[in-house]
C-alpha cells in the first residue's frame, strides 16, 4: 500500500509541475479516489490479522511475565522479543495512514499559476477530507495509536509484574 502511495506522489507531483497541470489536477482527484477505495478495501481485508497481531503481542507480554515469575528471568526474553517484533510490524502497517496524513501538505508546496492554485487547494482539501489510511473497525490507525497501545500495554505489564512480585 505504501508503494501505491509513493507511486501516486511521484506521478502527480511531476505532472503538476508540467504544462499539463490542469488535466493532472483532474486526474489526481480521480486517482486519489481510486487509491482511497483500495486502501479501505485492503483495510477491511486485513483488519482481523492486525487485531490478532495486537492481541498476540499483549498476550505474549503477559505470558512472558508469568513464565519469568514461575521459571526464571531468562524466560522473559523470548516473549518480549516476539512482542517487540509484532510492534514493529504494526508500526510498519500504520505508515500508510501517516503518509496519507502528510501527503496533502506536500501538494501545497507546488508552485502554480493563480488560476490553477485554487484548483490545487480544492484537491488538497479533497485529499484531507477523504481521510484515507489504514482502518481497523472503522477507526483510523496511525503510528500514534499504536504507540499509545504499546504504552498502555507496557503500563499494564508493569502493574501485573508488580502484583506477581508482591505475591512471592
Amino acid at each position: 500500500m505504501t508503494l501505491a502511495l509513493d507511486g501516486f506522489t511521484c506521478k502527480f507531483v511531476s505532472r503538476l509541475e508540467s504544462p499539463t497541470a490542469s488535466k493532472a489536477l483532474f486526474d489526481a482527484r480521480l486517482e486519489w479516489t481510486k487509491l482511497s477505495a483500495l486502501l479501505r478495501s485492503t483495510s477491511v481485508s486485513l483488519q482481523w490479522c492486525f487485531a490478532t497481531l495486537a492481541a498476540t503481542a499483549v498476550l505474549s507480554t503477559f505470558a512472558s511475565l508469568l513464565d519469568a515469575w514461575l521459571g526464571g528471568i531468562w524466560l522473559l526474553l523470548p516473549g518480549l522479543a516476539l512482542a517487540l517484533v509484532i510492534l514493529r510490524v504494526l508500526l510498519r502497517a500504520t505508515v500508510v495512514t501517516d503518509t496519507c496524513f502528510k501527503l496533502p501538505s506536500l501538494f501545497t508546496t507546488i508552485q502554480m499559476s493563480q488560476v490553477l492554485e485554487a484548483r490545487l487547494l480544492q484537491l488538497v482539501q479533497f485529499m484531507h477530507a477523504s481521510e484515507s489510511g489504514f482502518y481497523v473497525a472503522e477507526t483510523r490507525v496511525g503510528s500514534s495509536t499504536i504507540l499509545k497501545f504499546a504504552y498502555f500495554t507496557a503500563a499494564a505489564a508493569v502493574s501485573f509484574a508488580t502484583q506477581l512480585v508482591g505475591m512471592s
